[in-house]
């Protein structure tokens, strides 16, 4: 499969050094307040039956102006859908539409499930309760933090960082996973409801819960089942999850987070034209009778070599991580495929997180056919990597015109979903390396790769081109 194996095969060595494979003993449990138990995820993170880790129904309550389609479709017409979808993306200036409605009115109620994990030490230097949301993107549920909840450690994000000394909560974004039914148990509309505004609003009243720490109070539509609070939250996004969804969080909120990951950022002006081309209702998918339930206007890849091509190429496990991945996917609403491709969207939007101040770090893998790649995400057409460095740099500056810093990571030989390529433990460790110095000391080289057991295998692994690609842009503000 791999035309040049050498440097790749070097990943895993040393990475069987990494601390991330000894689990250290928990000297006290963890004691959390009872829940109500919510939807479980399509596919259970590994992470939901680990020690020290635990799913969580958050309660939270939030209010969002969401846009008006002119000409919706018919919810319960599969075709009125598609043409919607589809002609909302064969034009520039997308759907049209008709101001905004309010969402939230009154005292609703969102439940959102999540899973959290405690760190497996506590390192020095650290600030204690250091936290990472981890948000999804499109199609996917929070087990991509995990590996797709297949139980390979090479893949597993959420076991990297409790290693590295991080508290984690992986969460299913609103009508997603656990997080697809309301309080009254009902199905969330996935043309007027499910939008980016909404998931925005979420997102920010679990920001608000964390902070503030523990509470019980369904009554009044807020439950915070974690005994404690966190001072410094960092957002970790993929794709979806990490595009206007957090530049809209911080945009309004900008003190709300502490850090910022972007990876596998997708285009301000929606979604990749070819994968509009192959969503289509995820009850019409040959063998996804776990999408029964679902409305119409929940979508999902129609085919799994489709969605192989959108999501994966270069390195990554032909065999059988494409496969486990299409069957297992999650979905995505009509209202967030089309969202931030209408027009008038896209201006009110503005797309540029003014006001935050903090640190950001862009990652993408070189091939990724939704942002560094061409459209049409074939791989002779791929734009070399010094392209996509170039491109994450000018959309650093653009997005992030006050930040204290932007840097950005070019994964090689890596498409969209990267934490599912063989890059994704380097590039794992990449990231954390950069939160590290962030919020303290860096540590040596030499102690990331193997806890400074053997300074020369760090040494020999750190002069391998697979690390070449890592940038660090200096912009202008405090």
């Amino acid at each position: 499969m791999l035309s040049n194996p050498s440097s790749i095969f070097l990943i895993p060595l040393f990475l069987l050094h990494l601390t991330f494979f000894t689990t250290p003993t928990i000297s006290s449990p963890l004691h959390l307040h009872p829940i109500a138990a919510g939807p479980p995820p399509q596919r259970l993170s590994p992470h939901t039956s680990a020690s020290g880790c635990t799913p969580l129904t958050f309660l939270v309550r939030a209010t969002a102006l969401n846009t008006v389609f002119l000409h919706p479709p018919d919810p319960l017409s599969a075709s009125s859908i598609l043409s919607f979808l589809h002609s909302s993306y064969s034009n520039s200036t997308g759907p049209l539409t008709n101001g905004t409605h309010l969402i939230g009115r009154g005292n609703r109620v969102f439940p959102l499930h999540a899973t959290y994990c405690r760190p497996l030490f506590h390192p020095p230097g650290l600030p204690p309760r250091t936290l990472q949301v981890l948000v999804h993107g499109a199609t996917y549920n929070q087990t991509i933090w995990s590996g797709l909840g297949l139980g390979h450690n090479d893949y597993d994000w959420m076991g990297m960082a409790r290693a590295r000394g991080y508290h984690v909560l992986a969460i299913d974004l609103l009508g997603h996973g656990g997080s697809s039914f309301s309080s009254s148990s009902k199905q969330y509309d996935g043309v007027t409801e499910i939008q980016p505004p909404l998931q925005s609003s979420v997102l920010h009243s679990l920001v608000r819960l964390l902070r503030h720490g523990p509470i019980n109070a369904p009554r009044k539509g807020w439950r915070n089942p974690l005994p404690y609070r966190f001072p410094r939250i960092v957002y970790v996004g993929h794709g979806y999850g990490s595009a206007g969804l957090v530049v809209s969080l911080v945009r309004r909120y900008p003190r709300d987070l502490d850090g910022v990951f972007q990876t596998s950022p997708i285009e301000r002006s929606g979604f990749n034209k070819s994968v509009v081309r192959n969503l289509v209702p995820a009850r019409m998918v040959d063998g996804s009778e776990r999408f029964g339930h679902l409305p119409l206007t929940y979508l999902a890849f129609r085919d799994g070599k489709e969605r192989e091509k959108a999501f994966y190429a270069g390195f990554y496990d032909t065999a059988s991580i494409p496969g486990e991945d299409f069957r297992g996917q999650g979905t995505v609403t009509v209202g967030e495929a089309v969202y931030y491709h209408a027009m008038e969207t896209r201006e009110e939007e503005e797309g540029v997180a003014r006001g935050y101040r903090g640190p950001v770090m862009v990652v993408s893998g070189e091939r990724d056919a939704l942002f560094c790649a061409s459209q049409s995400g074939r791989d002779d057409d791929r734009n070399e990597r010094g392209s996509c460095k170039k491109k994450l740099v000018e959309m650093g500056k653009r997005v992030w015109p006050d930040a204290k810093k932007v840097e950005v990571y070019v994964a090689r030989e890596t498409g969209h979903t990267w934490m599912m390529h063989y890059s994704a433990k380097i590039t794992m460790w990449r990231i954390h390396n950069w939160l590290d110095g962030v919020f303290r000391r860096k540590m040596k080289d030499e102690e990331m790769v193997d806890g400074g057991k053997d300074g020369k295998l760090g040494k020999l692994v750190m002069q391998d081109e697979a690390w070449d690609g890592y940038d660090r842009i200096e912009l202008d503000g405090e």
